[in-house]
């Protein structure tokens, strides 16, 4: 198991940490004491930032995926069904890597948008979708720089 693929699996079960833990928190239990408003907008720049970073992640994963698919597409000992199973498998891989590298900083931001409780404002509640941006930012870096 390489190192991306750890930190897929690290990403998920983040992920459901986090997840159960907004949801406590939406439920009017938070996990922290309340945080100040002040917080807000470092708070933002952090989860853009792991927004990105999960993207880059992401990216990374998505590489070592298609190195994978064309090393099993291109074996000339394999039959046509097993390639076309090659590229159904790498296809199911990359959407289980962007729903994971995706899902962790959401969760993240979800939480936190949660743990504000009479302080929050319009920028907390935006915590919750924050990460989109950055991954979305990652992404399209990472479109420009790859090496293929």
């Amino acid at each position: 198991m390489s190192g991306s693929e750890r930190s897929e699996r690290l990403a998920i079960w983040a992920a459901i940490a986090l997840g159960l833990l907004g949801f406590a928190g939406s439920l009017g239990r938070p996990v922290l004491p309340p945080l100040p408003a002040s917080w807000s907008w470092p708070l933002q720049a952090l989860v853009v930032l792991l927004g990105w970073l999960s993207a880059r992640l992401a990216r990374r994963r998505i590489r070592e995926i298609e190195q994978a698919r064309w090393a099993a597409v291109e074996d000339p000992l394999r039959t046509g069904p097993e390639r076309e199973w090659a590229h159904k498998e790498a296809e199911r891989a990359r959407r289980a890597c962007n729903f994971a590298f995706l899902l962790a900083p959401l969760m993240l931001g979800y939480f936190l948008a949660h743990q504000f409780g009479d302080n929050a404002t319009a920028a907390v509640r935006a915590l919750a979708g924050t990460p989109l941006l950055g991954y979305v930012a990652g992404l399209f870096w990472g479109r420009e720089t790859a090496p293929f």
